[in-house]
């Protein structure tokens, strides 16, 4: 399994925590000869530093090779086998160089320190069994369960940072949708207007620039001051009012104080340009009103039109605009929104509340 998903601190932390480690390991001599009462010279400290080196080098020949090559992949038989090897080869070491390296006053138990060096094989073997081999099976063990424990958490991470990646590729790609279908329902009111009003198709070719600046350049930003997000509504509304001067009632209500308030950007344009796609007929009144306000810290956006749903025939990418506000809410919002929709008395009212 690849480590490159773990951050660099918190690999350096694990490096810092194995050097800790071994430290005390290395020093519990003198901490278990002071509590005894024994007097632990450097000269014999030396002559008991191989012993001592014997079980850090099983643990890493465990932990950087035989676990992930054997073990993890299943060949529990050969990766035993292996262990026993090396653990055989590590008594054979201690034996052979036990009458040499010991200081007098250790021996194996049920001898006498003055007959220590005239010890038979066996007994020697038996007295580093005892001293040292029980130590070195439980840095085996404990080398397993390291790392076990530690790729259990590299496997976490890597899921994480897979999912984070695969939203985060699905909310570029809800984006990538949501600005052309913007502009094509903005390019849309231009070309009805230019056939009525060459005046007024200016005018709001100059309100479309405003709004494409903020499309391509502020939307990029996770968060925007709601202030600008506001700004985006007002411009589109304002397009609104010249196509369909006459024709309907738009009321509008923006929050006056709404300073430190952050949304992620384009969240409203949905609920807006549908209230205007299925709030309007030229035969019957129609109005659209939109309420934008902050409510004990949640960012609240209501928007009501008059209810004239559109031929079965006239519904092309009908409600992609509100499938594509649902996912982005749950992906940057999850937990911490409310999106309702409903016909009430003739009207279709949208209310959409984003707790920060």
């Amino acid at each position: 399994m690849s480590n490159s998903v773990i951050p660099l601190k918190r690999k350096e932390s694990y490096c810092i925590i194995h050097v800790v480690f071994w430290i005390i390991y290395l020093c519990l001599p003198f901490f278990m000869s002071y509590l005894s009462g024994f007097s632990l010279t450097t000269e014999r400290y030396l002559r008991m530093l191989p012993d001592l080196m014997i079980c850090p080098l099983v643990f890493y020949i465990n932990y950087f090779y035989l676990i992930d090559r054997f073990l993890f992949h299943k060949n529990i038989f050969l990766y035993i086998l292996l262990n026993f090897v090396l653990f055989a080869i590590c008594i054979s070491v201690m034996v052979s160089i036990f009458g040499f390296t010991h200081p007098k006053n250790v021996a194996p138990p049920g001898l006498i320190r003055d007959e220590m060096f005239k010890a038979t094989l066996l007994q020697k073997l038996v007295g580093v069994l005892l001293h040292q081999g029980i130590s070195i099976v439980f840095f085996i063990a404990l080398s397993v369960a390291i790392k076990m424990t530690y790729n259990s958490y590299v496997k976490d991470v890597t899921i994480k940072t897979y999912e984070m990646e695969k939203k985060e590729a699905e909310l570029a790609s809800l984006k990538s949708q949501l600005n052309p279908h913007f502009l094509f329902n903005s390019l849309n009111t231009i070309y009805v207007l230019a056939a009525i009003d060459a005046d007024k198709t200016q005018y709001a070719v100059h309100h479309l620039s405003d709004m494409l600046r903020y499309v391509l350049y502020e939307s990029n930003n996770e968060a925007l001051p709601l202030s600008k997000e506001i700004n985006f509504i007002k411009s589109y509304t304002e397009l609104m009012k010249i196509r369909y001067q006459g024709v309907v009632s738009i009321k509008e209500y923006y929050c006056q104080n709404c300073h430190g308030m952050e949304i992620a950007p384009m969240m409203f344009i949905a609920l807006v340009e549908n209230a205007f796609k299925h709030g309007i007929s030229t035969i019957e009144p129609s109005f659209v009103h939109i309420n934008i306000d902050v409510k004990d810290r949640s960012i609240v956006c209501q928007v009501e039109n008059s209810n004239h749903p559109k031929a079965i025939t006239d519904r092309t990418n009908s409600g992609i605009g509100l499938v594509n506000l649902k996912r982005r809410l749950e992906f940057l919002y999850e937990g911490r929104h409310s999106l309702v929709t409903d016909i009430i008395n003739k009207k279709y009212v949208a209310e959409l509340i984003i707790h920060t």
